[in-house]
């Protein structure tokens, strides 16, 4: 698994947090 995978999944985690607690 390369960074930038991790970055891109680390992304779409946030961007999934932050819709279930606005």
């Amino acid at each position: 698994m390369s960074i930038e995978s991790l970055i891109h999944y680390d992304c779409m985690y946030v961007i999934t947090f932050r819709t279930f607690y606005s």
